[in-house]
């Protein structure tokens, strides 16, 4: 059986491919893995616009406190500062957020994460994201948490840098990221909505 890591690294290789033979500038994971959540809006390969947009509550107003992704048609807190944590610790808060009165938030396993990776970005996927209105609620120095287990260590848990869309695993019990030159710290971002067959690795 193949490794998540060259799944990972195939599919990302297949979007690059894509974006630089039909001239494509943006592209991500998900760029031409999911095609089917609003055909009418993307080309093959091709992103809706706006890409992001606020979420709307159960009684179908407004709520500035998450982001509906156009694309995956996946629900993103706005806010992505939830970190200094173990796995175990950040699992088990997702429980009890109500954030825009929804209670059924969750880590996003190893490909939703990836799906908000601009590859093709300018500047970093963070800057890019910042640039798509999450505003200063990323940290630059962010590693997330996904809920994809490491199929040869079940005590650890892929994580995705937001600052190159690199992957890496991570001992669940631990929150700290031992990088030259300085430590850095596991977040959580948190989504709401039903599983992408197109997203899973």
């Amino acid at each position: 059986m193949k490794s998540i890591q060259h799944k990972i690294i195939k599919k990302i290789g297949i979007v690059m491919t894509l974006s630089m033979t039909l001239g494509i500038g943006e592209y991500s994971f998900a760029a031409a893995i999911v095609q089917d959540v609003k055909p009418g809006g993307m080309g093959f390969g091709g992103w809706p616009n706006p890409r992001f947009e606020d979420a709307v509550k159960a009684d179908s107003t407004r709520c500035a406190d998450a982001k509906i992704d156009n694309l995956t048609g996946l629900m993103w807190q706005h806010n992505a500062r939830n970190g200094g944590h173990t796995w175990h610790h950040l699992t088990n808060a997702a429980t009890g957020a109500k954030t825009c009165g929804y209670t059924d938030w969750r880590l996003p396993d190893l490909g939703e994460m990836l799906s908000l990776v601009n590859y093709g970005s300018a500047g970093t996927p963070r800057d890019w994201l910042l640039g798509q209105g999450f505003f200063y609620d990323i940290p630059g120095d962010a590693y997330y948490w996904t809920s994809t287990a490491n199929s040869q260590n079940s005590n650890q848990a892929w994580l995705v840098d937001i600052m190159n869309g690199s992957t890496r695993v991570h001992n669940k019990g631990s929150y700290e990221v031992a990088t030259s030159p300085t430590t850095r710290y596991t977040f959580a971002w948190y989504v709401r909505g039903p599983k992408n067959p197109h997203l899973i690795l």
